[in-house]
């Protein structure tokens, strides 16, 4: 009797020592999940002239990897039909920085891509590449002046605007012309003869009339009326 006694008693407190008390904590045998990896993206210049270049850069962070990291660069072209393309790859610096130079030739999606982790989406636009040519830039007053030059990538029979400057700074559209066709060329010209009678400062205004590009804008050019 006395050894069953024993053996019950030593029973209950193996089990006594297995009941967590009350109000404890369970306190897992593992350590705290690290921080997320995260990507951003910019880019500059945005938006860009037609031809020219621009520089995407942003920062790999939450990641021990984040520094000699290697993110992809994808895009997506307007219409932004045919997903996600992988375009380049570059090495992060030691503190997660990135950079990439792209020269789009119309409106893009980019984003950036480091195993699981995404960049957010980041659209660059393009401006239409204008030239501005004339004639005479000191005329008499009166004089017949011919506007010209030529806009790129071509977009044939969009408006051209004129525009002059006023004495508040604020450029208005006084005449607008027609871009034309160039056969064989991936650029659209544009004429316009103007009667000049005072000092002026003019731009021309290329209108894209659509989603892929936007309008361009040209230098200005001063016109000394005698």
């Amino acid at each position: 009797m006395k050894r069953l006694l024993t053996l019950l008693l030593t029973l209950c407190a193996a089990a006594a020592l297995t009941v967590p008390f009350a109000g404890a904590s369970h306190t897992p045998n593992h350590s705290p999940p690290a921080g997320s990896a995260a990507l951003t993206i910019a880019a500059s210049p945005n938006p860009l002239v037609f031809g020219g270049s621009t520089r995407i850069t942003g920062r790999l962070t939450g990641t021990p990897q984040a520094g000699n990291a290697t993110v992809t660069l994808q895009t997506n072209p307007y219409p932004y039909t045919l997903g996600y393309q992988d375009v380049a790859t570059a090495q992060t610096a030691a503190n997660g920085e990135y950079a990439f130079t792209v020269r789009p030739g119309s409106r893009h999606r980019y984003r950036v891509v480091f195993g699981a982790t995404t960049s957010p989406e980041y659209v660059v636009r393009v401006r239409l590449s204008v030239s501005f040519l004339t004639s005479d830039v000191t005329p008499r007053r009166g004089q017949l002046v011919r506007f010209f030059g030529f806009v790129r990538p071509d977009h044939d029979n969009r408006l051209v605007l004129i525009q002059r400057r006023g004495v508040d700074g604020i450029y208005r559209t006084v005449a607008t012309t027609t871009l034309r066709d160039v056969p064989f060329r991936t650029y659209s010209y544009y004429t316009r003869t103007l009667r000049l009678f005072s000092n002026a400062r003019y731009r021309m205004v290329p209108l894209s009339g659509d989603v892929d590009h936007l309008p361009g804008i040209s230098t200005s050019r001063f016109f000394t009326v005698g």
